[in-house]
Order: structure tokens, then sequence, then C-alpha cells
């Protein structure tokens, strides 16, 4: 819930709101699965993160999990998409 909480609030503009849903969500994700499910939650916050950091390091680290994450369960329209940021 907190992911499409998080990527409503993207869309309308509420960046740092955004942010914290997007970041519980992919915490939430990452103890309890499904693993899928938090790679497309890095992939938003990987767009996300360039409206709220001058530095590219966060977006780039949670972009590069994401692949891992998608190569791993051989999506290959997540991979797609994660490596088209």
């Amino acid at each position: 819930l907190c992911r499409i909480w998080g990527t409503s609030l993207y869309q309308l503009g509420r960046y740092e709101k955004a942010r914290a849903a997007l970041e519980e969500a992919v915490d939430v994700l990452a103890e309890s699965g499904p693993s899928d499910r938090e790679a497309w939650g890095r992939t938003i916050l990987a767009g996300l993160l360039p409206h709220c950091e001058a530095s590219l390091v966060g977006s780039f680290a949670e972009v590069t999990r994401a692949v891992e994450i998608f190569r791993a369960e051989q999506n290959e329209f997540g991979l797609a998409t994660s490596l088209g940021l």
C-alpha cells in the first residue's frame, strides 16, 4: 500500500511525502517480500530521488539494487524498465 500511495504522491508532485512512503515500502518489502515488488518500489524511488537530492548517488544505488533483483527473478520487463532510467 505504501508503494501505491508513494507513487500517487509522486505523480501529484508531493515529492517529500512520496519519498517517505516509498522508502517505507522498500524497507518493508526488503524484509518481507515479495522481491519483485521491492524492485518496483526501488525503481520508482530511483526516479523520484533526483527531485529531492542534488546528487544521483541515491538514485543510482536504488536502481542498481532493482536491476539485481529483476535479473535474479528473470523479470525482463522490470529489468528493461529499471535500465531505462
